[in-house]
């Protein structure tokens, strides 16, 4: 049996015979190549354009969340930072609240004390200096021995004896003024006026029946004393 060899035809071959047939085939292989591959071009294109603009658009939808990230995160941190402030300035301002009542719970306190030991002190100290005052003023003004010596006498009017005692110094001083002023009419009938080395300086005593007055400068002090208690 004899054995047939075939041949492949070329493409300009495959074109002829194509032609020579009476167009069975209907186009032009060539053509057909050339026209796929401008579409494969054309659509290669179309991708990169698209893949473009996917791209800008992420990076763009990338950026606008970055902005809107980094405004949120500033306004959250804004407003941890203000509330931490606040809270910081609720606590500081107890702090100093708490800080200025104890102070005034200290001063007060201080005061009360320093209050009851002034009020201790003071008949004391009022006594110490109307005594320096009184003094200086005796010197100026012996009369005022007098009129303590009247007061005193005129207190015991029901009497019908009285012992009228100074310093001898003071009566040397007072002793015209003491015996013009024992001289009135409404003054007991019998009053003697003698002097004692004993006696205060400033000092009055004055004895009757059953007891003894003093009206010098300590009993003036003494009665101050009363009144500032």
């Amino acid at each position: 049996m004899a054995q047939i060899l075939k041949r492949s035809l070329t493409a300009e071959e495959v074109a002829t015979t194509s032609s020579e047939s009476g167009g069975l085939l209907g186009f032009n292989l060539s053509d057909f190549v050339e026209e796929s591959q401008e579409r494969l071009r054309s659509c290669q294109e179309e991708i990169k354009t698209i893949l473009a603009a996917a791209e800008a658009e992420a990076t763009q939808i990338k950026k606008n969340a970055s902005e809107l990230g980094y405004q949120e995160g500033t306004l959250l941190a804004q407003a941890e930072f203000e509330q931490c402030v606040a809270e910081q300035s609720e606590i500081k301002a107890r702090e100093e609240v708490n800080r200025l009542q104890e102070i005034v719970g200290q001063l007060q306190e201080a005061h009360e004390n320093w209050m009851a030991a002034y009020s201790e002190t003071l008949p004391g100290v009022a006594i110490s200096i109307a005594e320096r005052i009184v003094k200086r003023e005796l010197n100026l003004q012996p009369e005022l021995m007098i009129n303590w010596a009247r007061e005193a006498i005129a207190s015991t009017r029901s009497s019908k004896a009285l012992k009228v005692i100074l310093h001898p110094d003071a009566l040397e001083q007072v002793g015209d003024l003491l015996d013009r002023m024992l001289c009135q009419r409404d003054l007991p009938e019998k009053i003697e006026v003698c002097a004692d080395p004993n006696v205060g300086r400033h000092e009055i005593l004055i004895l009757q029946e059953g007891g003894e007055i003093h009206a010098g400068l300590n009993a003036q002090l003494e009665q101050l004393g009363a009144v500032l208690k």
